[in-house]
């Protein structure tokens, strides 16, 4: 097996995404248009000669001069893509990521975090995802919820009302005014955020819900992402008033009773924030973890600079 390292410019869009699309994770973050979206364009990739075996490469140069491989944003999971990955051909792959690239940060929808490397510069951090399987009926599934967040759930549909529709800007807009305290972004980076939902909802299935109280206070929206193979838990926010009517708790039931039955998994996107992973854990839902592959090789005053 030959690995190629191709400039964005070299790929064959064609035949990448071909590969994407029948990839079984049901992923969409390694769709070229949505790496396009991602990365401002800036992205290159490890290719076999037959095209069977992918890994996209973002990069920026937030160190001038010098390119680093990193995670973008509303993505959870890269890594290798195509049928028959395994852990040593995923090695294979990331050993040939091009030195130029001094530092990275590349999240895998693998989870190697047992695998031991040599040296200090290279490792894998686990990150928590948590998955549900959908395939059985709706009841099923809610019988294994946790007794609190029935509980919940039905205070929720009592204090709530939820409806399907909504504008992409008016879940950005909604985030926004509810998280900005705690998510510290610069205007172009917010509008960064806004221009790449835009895109993803143009470009593929989404479903969008909101919640409203009985005053028609809006309390909560989320952004979810449909594939043949995922339901993603992609983008959401609570109001304050919301957090205390549940209204996040009533939106992800109502998300699973929709697509219950049917061959997909709803992924929750984790979190290793201890409170958010119980909540989603609370759902029936099971450990899928991934691993984000850290290498540093910048000179030693970098390192003081900007850290790991």
């Amino acid at each position: 097996m030959t690995i190629h390292y191709l400039t964005n410019k070299e790929i064959n869009r064609q035949q990448w995404n071909a590969i994407i699309t029948a990839d079984p994770t049901g992923l969409p973050y390694a769709q070229s248009w949505y790496l396009d979206a991602t990365t401002h364009g800036q992205w290159d990739a490890l290719i076999t000669d037959d095209y069977q075996l992918l890994m996209p490469l973002p990069w920026n140069r937030i160190v001038p001069g010098i390119p680093q491989v990193f995670a973008p944003l509303l993505s959870q999971q890269l890594g290798l893509f195509g049928q028959s990955v395994s852990d040593r051909i995923l090695l294979d792959f990331i050993q040939a990521i091009p030195t130029r690239f001094k530092r990275v940060k590349l999240p895998l929808h693998r989870n190697l975090s047992q695998v031991k490397l040599p040296g200090q510069i290279e490792s894998f951090r686990e990150k928590k995802n948590l998955i549900l399987n959908l395939h059985q009926s709706y009841e099923n599934i809610h019988s294994n919820y946790h007794k609190s967040l029935r509980k919940r759930i039905r205070a929720a549909t009592n204090r709530s009302t939820i409806t399907k529709g909504g504008e992409v800007m008016d879940v950005f807009h909604f985030y926004k005014q509810h998280l900005s305290s705690k998510i510290k972004l610069p205007d172009s980076e917010w509008q960064f955020v806004a221009d790449i939902l835009d895109t993803i909802c143009k470009k593929m299935e989404t479903l969008i819900l909101e919640v409203r109280n009985a005053e028609g206070e809006r309390t909560g929206m989320g952004l979810f992402l449909i594939t043949p193979q995922r339901v993603i838990n992609l983008f959401g926010a609570s109001s304050e008033q919301g957090k205390k009517d549940f209204s996040m708790h009533l939106m992800l039931d109502a998300v699973i009773q929709q697509y219950a039955g049917q061959p997909l998994h709803f992924d929750f996107e984790g979190s290793d924030i201890l409170g958010i992973y119980n909540f989603f854990k609370s759902f029936g839902s099971i450990e899928a973890n991934i691993s984000v592959y850290e290498r540093n090789n910048l000179p030693w005053i970098m390192k003081k600079v900007i850290g790991n």
